[in-house]
């Protein structure tokens, strides 16, 4: 009985035909394995075809076995015990990582995301599901995650160039009002 256990903590093949539905792991595109208590991605990296992986709400620690899925796109593991993300600096077609809910504790975590040409969304943070990471304590940690990270069109779920155009409106409008109160005072100043 305990083998049985600990074979549900560990990816197998025959979980990933079973869960999948397919013959071949090579073949298996999409596959979601939420929630049942996963520690060792195992055989995962055969996996070679995944665009979509789904391992939230697992146990989660050592991402290294998913550097081999180059084709992957989007990537939940949120909800897991993740600090480090070695192993997915290889990723070269990821798009989107969910990463709320584990042990980040600072943005220099996410520096193997640098090279990641095609990266664009980003989650650390999720209010709706109550999921965070230690790096979001930090009340500037955006725009740390911003900087270091500047193809970022999504974090958290908020578009960054929107609120960048909110930024540039606000320092337009605030220009401006300064301009016309600079203007009055001249006027006031000079004609009066």
């Amino acid at each position: 009985m305990e083998t049985t256990e600990k074979q549900g903590h560990k990816i197998t093949q025959q979980m990933l035909k079973s869960h999948s539905g397919e013959f071949d792991v090579e073949s298996i595109h999409t596959l979601a394995l939420p929630g049942i208590g996963i520690e060792d991605l195992g055989c995962i990296g055969e996996c070679t075809g995944l665009e979509r992986l789904d391992f939230s709400d697992n146990a989660l620690t050592r991402l290294y076995a998913l550097a081999s899925l180059t084709n992957l796109v989007h990537l939940n593991l949120a909800g897991n015990n993740v600090s480090s993300l070695d192993g997915l600096q290889t990723l070269d077609n990821l798009q989107s990582l969910n990463l709320a809910g584990n042990q980040i504790s600072s943005v220099d975590s996410l520096r193997c995301l640098t090279s990641l040409e095609k990266f664009t969304d980003l989650r650390l943070l999720d209010v709706v599901h109550q999921q965070t990471n230690p790096v979001c304590t930090n009340n500037l940690y955006k725009s740390h995650v911003v900087a270091l990270l500047p193809k970022l069109v999504i974090l958290d779920g908020t578009c960054m160039h929107c609120v960048y155009a909110i930024y540039i409106y606000i320092y337009i409008y605030i220009y401006i009002y300064i301009y016309i109160y600079i203007y009055i005072y001249i006027y006031i100043y000079i004609y009066i």
